[in-house]
């Protein structure tokens, strides 16, 4: 194993290793998409059918592992543990077929790479291998229909994107390296990798372009927040103007939290739900200080004042 290989599994751990840990920091796992960490467990799952049989080294049974673990247990705490975003019918359809097709083309892709009695060579474990090769290059998909899609805040962060494009870039520099020292390269883990790298560039447009608001250690980060004032420093002058968007997920977030605190299945009442959408509304425009003022009186209600008890 050559340095560049090693650094891009490293890479692609840490990267495993950054999404728990925003999960965790965030409480939440919004804006993440279940049925892309789905795939990916698939793909881990088939590609690793030899851990059972097959010793190569400590270093390659440890991260076999750990792939499968820390995918699971992503999965788990997305689905069990924490809220996450409910994902389209696109999406669904889009992982239907993504699977479908890996499986129905893997067999002619190992036939035409390797020669066609390899499809049945160690009981169709080479075909289980080209099957979680090209699924793991479309498996970003679901994930970048949901950013696309919606603009649900997202805990997905600037460390876990430049993990995941650390991890493809080594390994593109691995594959240079063995042609030029090994004169060898595997054509399905090539053509399958550049697709994947392309969605991945992709998937960091779409999150750096479109995806404005993100969630950071439970609070709500707008990238288009502006600040007018005369300094950094401070001016009575200075106007805080804050996108609409934000204010509706403050709103949002707020019904949540009383909800929470009152009876199960509480409402907002509407007079109080009148008073919250005028004083967002009147955020847009003031000083920093009104608007600390404006936001200590939207949150300080009581709850008797916030929820109308419906059982």
């Amino acid at each position: 194993m050559n340095i560049f290989r090693l650094t891009g599994d490293l890479a692609h751990i840490s990267s495993k290793c950054i999404l728990i840990w925003a999960i965790h920091r965030n409480k939440s796992a919004e804006g993440i998409s279940a049925l892309t960490q789905g795939m990916y467990a698939l793909v881990f799952c088939t590609r690793y059918l030899d851990l059972f049989w097959a010793w190569i080294s400590l270093y390659n049974t440890v991260a076999k592992i750990f792939y499968l673990a820390s995918s699971f247990y992503i999965l788990f705490i997305m689905l069990r543990v924490y809220p996450y975003t409910r994902e389209s019918h696109k999406a669904y359809g889009m992982t239907v077929y993504s699977v479908a097709g890996s499986m129905i083309i893997a067999p002619p892709v190992i036939g035409f790479a390797f020669g066609w009695g390899m499809i049945f060579s160690r009981f169709g474990g080479e075909v289980f291998w080209a099957f979680s090769i090209i699924l793991e290059s479309v498996c970003v998909l679901p994930q970048l229909i949901l950013l696309r899609q919606t603009t649900v805040p997202t805990v997905i962060d600037s460390y876990y994107l430049l993990a995941l494009g650390s991890y493809r870039g080594f390994y593109i520099l691995n594959w240079i390296y063995r042609w030029f020292t090994e004169r060898m390269v595997d054509p399905i883990a090539v053509t399958f990798g550049i697709i994947q790298t392309a969605l991945y560039v992709d998937f960091a447009w779409v999150y750096y372009g479109r995806q404005r608001i993100k969630l950071r250690a439970g609070a709500l980060i707008d990238s288009q927040i502006t600040v007018e004032a005369g300094s950094l420093g401070g001016s009575s002058e200075g106007k805080l103007r804050i996108s609409s968007t934000v204010m509706w997920m403050v709103y949002l977030m707020l019904i949540r939290k009383k909800a929470e605190e009152g009876k199960k299945g509480a409402s907002l009442c509407r007079p109080t739900r009148q008073r919250h959408i005028s004083l967002l509304q009147n955020l847009n425009h003031l000083d920093p200080q009104r608007m600390l003022e404006s936001c200590d009186s939207l949150l300080s209600g009581s709850i008797g004042d916030c929820i109308w008890a419906c059982v």
